[in-house]
Order: C-alpha cells, then structure tokens, then sequence
C-alpha cells in the first residue's frame, strides 16, 4: 500500500521534505487486521478501535495497550487499536524518479482501513 502525502497540507517546516512524497506501508496487517510487530519502535499507521487512523512511532504499553508518538501530530496513549502497520519506504521527490500516481476505484478500502483520518485530515466516504 502507498500513502500521498498531499502537498498541499500545512506540515512543520522542519517536515517540508515530506510534501509530496510516497510512504510504502505494509498492507498485510490491514487485511489481517494484526498489530504487526515490525511497527515497535518505528514509524506505523495504527487504526484505534474508534476508527481513528494514526502515524507516528508505536509502543506497547502493556498487552492490548499501545501508545504512538509523533512530533507533528502528538502523543496518544492508552490505544485499542484494530490493526497497525509498519512504513516500510519513503519516496521524496517521486517527480523526479519517474513515479505517476494512477488513481483507481477502491470499493473495499472503507472496510479496510476505517472512517477517519486523525488531526482533521480526509475522511473517507
């Protein structure tokens, strides 16, 4: 799976670098609905039981609980979370290396990955 990060949302300036680029993610904890552990320590995507998609670095913080970090978008703890995923690549500049993003229908991804964005971001309809 790969995550656009939309250039033209307001990011810190010290994460400008991030305008635009592509995240690789691991997609297989989305369909399996796991909490892979490949994510302690690094950079996830987590979806919390109340159908909120977070990013930031996971922790566990005891056997169902989970705690993610992250300087742009806060810390959050005590987490129930559905499923979480690990970054596995970040592609900047994916204008310059040729990359084209081709758009296509994605029928099952509600069902995949949830409702809501966290920090205000797109909610999926």
């Amino acid at each position: 799976m790969a995550v656009y990060w939309d250039h033209t949302i307001d990011l810190p300036e010290n994460n400008n670098y991030l305008a635009s680029a592509i995240e690789i993610v691991d997609a297989e904890p989305l369909r399996t609905k796991t909490i892979s552990k490949d994510c302690f320590g690094y950079f996830s995507y987590a979806m919390t039981e109340d159908g909120e998609l977070l990013y930031g670095i996971l922790y566990q913080a005891g056997k169902n609980n989970f705690t993610i970090e992250s300087v742009n978008f806060g810390t959050h703890t005590n987490l129930k979370l559905l499923w979480a995923a690990p970054s596995l690549a970040l592609i900047t500049r994916p204008d310059l290396r040729g990359v084209k993003i081709v758009e296509r229908p994605t029928p099952k991804l509600k069902e995949v990955i949830g409702t809501k964005a966290q920090a205000g971001g797109v909610k999926l309809e």
